[in-house]
């Protein structure tokens, strides 16, 4: 007769690798319908395709739902309270578009908790496509092909093994611990060497995705699985956060981000268009249709501009916490403060008198 334990294992066994053994999922479906999926792979893996086939208005919501782990509250039929469909997994999915640019599509922007959950990861690797190495063939055709035609073959093998072998360890009382307290330790040694210093809390979190899924690879290796050299699946890991790393252009919050290039965009398109230069408002003979502000010459030949508080907080800073932004731009030298707490500063704008503004400097153009 089985002990409880043996029975625990058992079932662990059997559910596991029921979901290793199901072929990745086509993300042809709506979020509703991926619930179910992502029920049944829970403690799994969750292989997703083609990320574009999922409507770009509820790309970004697909993302969180998956990541999170919770489904959406329901009522029956008699108005109670259904029992909401939870899970816990990891999940990718490829294609030709990132996810910003999916969305972007329809006119939306990415959210940092979205990328955050999605991690986009660049897959060319400017020798072979997407591969580093051909491995003896001639060409990554050829290499893809033969892989293509191993997964139909042994699809889930070694899945499976990891599964029985993990499972099939002597548990003395102390292997779960010593477990967890490897992860723990592997996951303290990646984030120490492999994040930049001062990372904001959205670039540690996928960090840690990805030493958790190097921290897998690695216990895979010990286990006898992968046949590749220790440490090799860490090694992976780590080039694979650095390519996320590089594609999303810093360590910073991805808010920031997105505002500095918006700010910048703006005065890219309206630097001269929306701008009256000081000396033609000077005189008098200024036609500047929808004007933000003035621009004028410096004494070093750089042109700053001088931006009217309300088109700074609804046109340049749409849909953003423009304090924030402004915040930002003090800090990268792009903003002149008045020497207070306030971003504003006192000016004698041509034909307005003494009002309040901000002034950018010339690297406002400049990538900050």
């Amino acid at each position: 007769m089985l002990s409880p334990a043996d029975r625990s294992r058992r079932r662990i066994q059997a559910t596991c690798l029921d979901l290793l053994t199901a072929k990745g999922n086509r993300l042809h479906a709506t979020a509703n319908g991926l619930e179910a999926v992502a029920a049944k792979h829970n403690d799994s893996l969750l292989c997703l395709d083609e990320i574009k086939q999922v409507d770009p208005k509820e790309a970004g919501e697909t993302a969180y739902m998956l990541a999170n782990g919770n489904g959406k509250n329901r009522a029956d039929r008699a108005g109670f309270a259904r029992v909401r469909q939870t899970w816990r997994l990891l999940f990718l999915s490829n294609d030709e578009l990132s996810l910003e640019e999916h969305l972007s599509t329809v006119g939306k922007r990415v959210y940092a908790g979205e990328e955050t959950r999605l991690a986009g990861i660049p897959a060319d690797t400017t020798r072979h496509g997407a591969f580093e190495a051909l491995h003896g063939y001639t060409s990554g055709e050829d290499f893809a092909r033969a892989l293509n035609a191993g997964t139909q073959r042994s699809y889930g093998t070694a899945a499976r093994e990891f599964v029985r072998r993990l499972t099939g360890l002597e548990d003395d009382g102390r292997f779960a611990e010593k477990l967890r307290s490897g992860f723990a330790e592997l996951r303290r040694e990646f984030m120490a060497y492999h994040v930049p210093e001062g990372a904001s809390g959205q670039v540690q979190r996928v960090a840690m995705r990805f030493a958790l899924v190097g921290a897998g690879g690695d216990l895979a290796t010990r286990l006898g699985i992968t046949g590749w050299v220790q440490g090799e699946a860490v090694k992976a890991a780590v080039a694979c956060f650095n390519a996320w790393l590089d594609a999303r252009g810093g360590t910073g919050d991805r808010e920031i981000y997105a505002a500095l290039s918006q700010v910048r965009r703006f005065f890219e398109l309206h630097g001269e268009s929306r701008f009256t230069p000081w000396e033609t408002a000077l005189t008098g003979d200024s036609r500047t249709m929808n004007r933000a502000g003035f621009r004028r010459m410096n004494e070093l030949g750089e042109t700053e501009f001088y931006v009217l508080p309300e088109v700074f907080k609804t046109e340049i800073c749409a849909g953003r916490n423009w304090r924030q932004v402004a915040r930002a731009l003090v800090e990268r030298g792009v903003l002149v403060p008045d020497g207070t707490q306030r971003s504003t500063r006192k000016e004698r704008l041509p034909g307005l008198g003494g009002v309040r503004c901000y002034r950018l400097t010339a690297s406002v153009l400049q990538n900050t």
